[in-house]
């Protein structure tokens, strides 16, 4: 039951409707501590962290990040105490922590390479892309994409090579590089469009940019009500 309640939880939050999402994991966890689910209890605090993340209180998700990670420590879960330390990165990275979350995004990377974690370490390849850029460090940035990209490859699953389509566009963007965002874009147009209006609406958003620095606007136009129809 807590597991169900804590993935009605993701339903709500991904419906716009964050109380009942709150709701939700408020029961879940009771649940799970009433019973002594430390795994699952796990699962519902990083749940409940990622909805704080989200919603731009990042602090409070930083303070739930670290007690899933502490479960996680003893339940013997280390993909999952990589993906919480990603995403404490993620949080410590929107609190202008750049220093703070590379170590952790670093240690994530540790993690899940070690247990040949291939779909969470292009996450945390990601993640470690943007720091790069964010303290102007391209030719990492560059690195660490490519071997995201690989791995996707490896993995041959649409949804991943979107994902880093996306990543290597936004870090182009980032760069001011507008060609290079919508050659990324283009090189994985099949598989954006299938992963999830998410994903299409953060690539139309993309394209937005781009086009309006190349000084296309036509076509910046229609990204924009692209990127827009799609929220």
């Amino acid at each position: 039951i807590a597991n169900a309640l804590g993935q009605a939880a993701t339903a709500y939050d991904a419906l716009g409707e964050p109380q009942r999402a709150f709701a939700a994991l408020d029961s879940a966890l009771r649940i799970a501590r009433s019973q002594s689910l430390r795994k699952e209890e796990a699962e519902d605090l990083k749940i409940l962290a990622d909805l704080y993340a989200r919603a731009g209180d990042h602090q409070r998700a930083l303070d739930h990040y670290r007690t899933a990670a502490a479960i996680a420590d003893t339940s013997g879960d280390p993909e999952e105490r990589g993906n919480l330390l990603r995403n404490a990165a993620r949080s410590r990275f929107a609190l202008g922590r750049t220093d703070l979350a590379e170590q952790l995004a670093v240690q994530a990377l540790a993690i899940h390479r070690a247990g040949s974690y291939r779909d969470a370490e292009i996450g945390d390849r990601i993640l470690l892309a943007e720091l790069a850029q964010e303290r102007g460090n391209p030719a990492d940035a560059e690195s660490h994409v490519r071997a995201a990209r690989m791995l996707a490859a490896e993995l041959g699953v649409g949804v991943e090579r979107a994902r880093v389509a996306v990543a290597d566009a936004r870090i182009a963007s980032l760069s001011g590089d507008a060609p290079r965002v919508i050659r990324a874009l283009d090189a994985a147009r099949p598989e954006i469009a299938t992963s999830g209006e998410s994903m299409v609406a953060e690539a139309a958003a993309l394209r937005l940019g781009a086009y309006a620095r190349l000084g296309q606007l036509d076509a910046a136009a229609a990204a924009g009500r692209q990127a827009v129809a799609a929220i």
